[in-house]
Parts: C-alpha cells; sequence; structure tokens
C-alpha cells in the first residue's frame, strides 16, 4: 500500500512531540521528519521514535545546497541522521547528487546501520525546481541501480498541469520502487493518484501553514475530501478543468456524492491554463493512458468552447445546440462524448425563482453580460423559451457571433449600462471569489429591473446580487444552478441522481467567498 507521509519540520524535541501528536491524531501512520535545524541532542529524538515504533518513519536533514537548511557538510550531516536513528528501523532520506560523491565509509553509515539487528531503509531523493528533468529515464534507471536505495524519489516543479504525466508514468512503471511528484498547485494528480499507481508514498502536510514543499495537500484533505486509504488501480478519475478552478466547490461536492452513493472514483480540481493547446495536450494523454481509467471531466472557464472543438463529433445535442461543452463523459473504448448541462440548469433556476414554467419566459426581454461558453449555454436556453435577448460581451466579434446564432441583439459591453430588459443575467467572472468587490453594472442602472440572476455562486451573494436586492429586484445566485448542473453530469457518468437540496446545503456550509462589508 501507498504510504501518505505527512511531512514536518522539527527544531525540536518539543516540536516533535507537539506535531507527531497532532498528525497521529489526525490519521497520519508515516511522518516525514525534516531535521535540517533540529537543535536538541539527536539521541533524544532516537528514544522518541523507539517509544513510538508502531508508524512508518522518515528522517530528512537537507542540505542548504539542496532547498534545505543544513549548512554543515555532508559527513556531519550523515552523523547527525545516523545518531537521531539510532537503533530504529527507520526510512532515511538523502540526496542523490551529494549521495555519489560520498566515500563507501559515508555510504555504509547512512544504508547499513549502527548494528547487527537494526536496518535503515534509504530513500534515494533528486529534486528539480526548473521542472521536469532532462534526460528523466535515464536520471531514475542510475538511481534504481543503486542497490541500497529501497525507494526512489523524484520531485519536480510543474510548469504545466501536463507536467503531472511524466511522474504517472514513472509510479505506473516502477511502482514500490518510487515515488514521483510534479510540484506546486499544476501537480495534484500525482500526490492524489500515487496511490491508484502503486507507488511507494506521496506527501502532505500537516495544515496549509506548515507545508514543507509547493503544492503540498494536507493530511485532513488527502483522506477525507480525496480519500486517499480508499484510492486503488481500479478507482475512477474526474476532475473540474478551468482556470482558475482553486475556488471551484465542484471537488467537495462531487466526492461527496461519490461517498454518499458507494462509487469508486476520485474527483480532482485540475488547473488548466488558458491556452488551448494545453488543454488539447491534457486530454490527449488521458486518452492515451487508458490505465488512468478516466471517466469524465467537468468543463469551466474558459475552456468550454475549445472543449467542443475537441471532442468534435462526439458532441451531444445539447452541446452542439450551445456550441460549449462542460461535461466530457469519457469511455473504456476510448470514445468521447460532450453534453452541455448549463442550459438546462440555467432554465430551470430562472423559473424556479420567478415562480413559473418555461413559458413564462416566452416574449420576456432579458440582458445577459458576457459572450462565453456560459452565456452560450444560458442564450441557448432562452431562444428556446422564446426571450428576447440583448447581449452585451466584452468581445465584440464573439458577441455578434453568438448574437447572431441565437438571433439575439449583440450590443457593446460599454453600453451595458442603458439596459432596459426586464431581466438581468450575468455571465462572467467578475465578482468571483475573491474578487468579491467588483460589480459587472453600476447599482442605478438596476432599477425596474423584476430579476437579476448572477451565474457567480461564490461568494453566495455577489456585489451585483447586492445592488440588485437594495433595488428592489428578484435576485438568484449561481448556487442552484451550479447544483442542478453537476447533478446531471453525475448522473451522465453514474446514473445516479443526487439529492439536490442536501447538496445546496453543503455548499453553502462550506462557501469561503465573503464580500468586504461582510
Amino acid at each position: 500500500m501507498t504510504l501518505l507521509v505527512t511531512s514536518l519540520r522539527v527544531d525540536t524535541l518539543t516540536d516533535v512531540e507537539r506535531l507527531c501528536a497532532r498528525a497521529r491524531s489526525g490519521g497520519a501512520e508515516a511522518i516525514e521528519l525534516r531535521i535540517d535545524t533540529y537543535r536538541d541532542p539527536p539521541e533524544s529524538l532516537a528514544a522518541y521514535l523507539a517509544e513510538h515504533a508502531d508508524r512508518t518513519w522518515i528522517l530528512t536533514c537537507r542540505a542548504k545546497s539542496e532547498g534545505g537548511g543544513f549548512e554543515g557538510n555532508d559527513g556531519e550531516r550523515i552523523a547527525l541522521l545516523c545518531k537521531a536513528r539510532g537503533r530504529n528501523d527507520t526510512y532515511i532520506d538523502f540526496e542523490w547528487s551529494h549521495w555519489r560523491g560520498l566515500s563507501a565509509d559515508l555510504r555504509s553509515s547512512l544504508a547499513g546501520g549502527t548494528g547487527a539487528e537494526s536496518r535503515t531503509d534509504l530513500i534515494l531523493s533528486t529534486h528539480d525546481s526548473t521542472g521536469v528533468p532532462l534526460h528523466l529515464t535515464q536520471l531514475v534507471e542510475e538511481m534504481l541501480a543503486v542497490r541500497q536505495a529501497a525507494i526512489v524519489k523524484i520531485a519536480f516543479a510543474g510548469q504545466s498541469i501536463n507536467d503531472n504525466f511524466p511522474a504517472l508514468d514513472l509510479m505506473r512503471q516502477h511502482g514500490r520502487r518510487i515515488t514521483a511528484t510534479c510540484m506546486g498547485e499544476n501537480g495534484l494528480m500525482s500526490r492524489v493518484l500515487a496511490g491508484k499507481l502503486g507507488a511507494a508514498a506521496t506527501y502532505c502536510s500537516l495544515s496549509e501553514d506548515l507545508p514543507t514543499a509547493a503544492g503540498q495537500v494536507t493530511l485532513r484533505q488527502m483522506l477525507d475530501l480525496y480519500r486517499f486509504s480508499e484510492i486503488s488501480a481500479a478507482t475512477k478519475v474526474f476532475g473540474v478543468i478551468g482556470c482558475p478552478v482553486a475556488q471551484s466547490m465542484s471537488p467537495l461536492l462531487f466526492n461527496h456524492w461519490f461517498r454518499r452513493h458507494g462509487v469508486d472514483a476520485v474527483y480532482l480540481p485540475l488547473p488548466v491554463d488558458e491556452h488551448e493547446q494545453t488543454l488539447r495536450s491534457f486530454l490527449d494523454a488521458c486518452v492515451k493512458r487508458p490505465w488512468l481509467n478516466v471517466g469524465g471531466f467537468s468543463v469551466t472557464l474558459p475552456h468550454k468552447t475549445a472543449a467542443r472543438r475537441w471532442v468534435g463529433t462526439g458532441a451531444g445535442a445539447s452541446a452542439a445546440r450551445t456550441d460549449a461543452v462542460n461535461t466530457l463523459v469519457f469511455t473504456p473504448d476510448k470514445k468521447t462524448t460532450g453534453y452541455n448541462t448549463d442550459s438546462e440548469a440555467a432554465i430551470d433556476s430562472m423559473t424556479n425563482a420567478l415562480g413559473c414554467d418555461r413559458t413564462g419566459l416566452k416574449g420576456l426581454s432579458i440582458d445577459v453580460l458576457g459572450s462565453g461558453g456560459v452565456a452560450r449555454a444560458v442564450v441557448a436556453g432562452l431562444q428556446a423559451c422564446g426571450s428576447h435577448v440583448t447581449l452585451f460581451g466584452r468581445s465584440a466579434d464573439r458577441t455578434r457571433e453568438l448574437a447572431r446564432a441565437f438571433d439575439a441583439q449583440p450590443r457593446p459591453w460599454i453600453d451595458r449600462a442603458a439596459r432596459r430588459g426586464e431581466a438581468l443575467i450575468h455571465c462572467t467572472s467578475i465578482g468571483m471569489w475573491p474578487d468579491v468587490d467588483e460589480t459587472p453594472m453600476p447599482p442605478v442602472s438596476l432599477a425596474g429591473c423584476r430579476l437579476v440572476f448572477d451565474v457567480v455562486y461564490n461568494p453566495l451573494q455577489t456585489r451585483l446580487m447586492a445592488d440588485a436586492d437594495a433595488a428592489g429586484a428578484t435576485t438568484l445566485g449561481g448556487l442552484d444552478m451550479f447544483v442542478r448542473q453537476a447533478a446531471r453530469q453525475l448522473e451522465y457518468w453514474t446514473g445516479v441522481r443526487p439529492d439536490l437540496e442536501e447538496a445546496r446545503k453543503l455548499v453553502e456550509r462550506n462557501i469561503t467567498g465573503k464580500r468586504g462589508d461582510e
């Protein structure tokens, strides 16, 4: 089983006792102690390890030249590690670049233990803060050839989400002999999916304020949100593709649904930058790796129209009509289908707020702000209901194209304050967390509006909604639409129809976005 290692920086035995107690209560069974700047006698640490031999321990003393805090030479560093290890059965992590320059005696000290009955497993590690190492395959082969090495650890900075694939491929190929991590916010896949690929270990932090490497997930998130201990080779992979996605509540919602309905799956936030080629490369790489067992993806800003182009003839009727995909469904035969669940969800949310059925939208004059994927879905739904739509978009060309496609009236973005519709629907990211004090409309322009619908759901009440409420309009946030479109995605992927009200309450409890005056 892949070790979930909680990494801790410790300077004193008091730090060790306090932080390890927290980690243990949080479910940690494997702990790395970073002793780069440890000040107490190392023998005290060895005694602590002997008293707590029921868990797996890793000792790491990173040289300053390798981004750590130890300022002495390798001989002094190895002496510290050996004294802190004592006679305990403990892993020691040591840098590959320094290992190559060690004498036979120093190598023996690290890999042989201090007595006939003691045993130390060596982790040879290499870290590259610039990106995927050149000649990565050759590097790994050289490290694996070291007979004293129980585990080879590779970590490199992720410049793109696609940098996860070299790490995933290595873990797939070498299993228990290796742990490979794409560091930074782009590298979550490599951390969470290490268990699926049977790797030796993956690392997490005790809490968000105590990271030991860029992009580490907390112990609680790994165990509770991503259910790391339940991930296996059979686990299906889902996620939300977007830029940004850090604020998305989809991982919380879908992982809750998977747990509630007994679905063996995990759902991840997937930060795919704004370039369409990055999206295409990512999706192509997933298709080429059937062993990842990808079940599908949610697609959000700014990739919905690009996802429609990628899926091509695999677009379902909803995606073809809106020319935007927010749901990708993968099948074992490498066929991918794209759908759009935004349109139906938006119309259902509106009719619910207005207390009418879809016929109640016929003839209604509606101003729509935005011309991206969400706007396309909303306008397509409104056209089907017979509404009269005026479209205000920041891209003149895209606004005109969208207006032509759905018989809407295009207007320049600068003219939006002069809107005259009975309802206003906002379909951009303005006002989304963390920019919660921004609004796409001056408050004076909201007077006389029957309904103001902001598709943003984090925060629950945007500045636009607060201003509309003060102007006497009925307001509708994006939460109801978000839950409805997500529920339809779940049904596409699993056949499960979830409880919508329970989902709304779950998201409401966990929304972090607040406006400055709240």
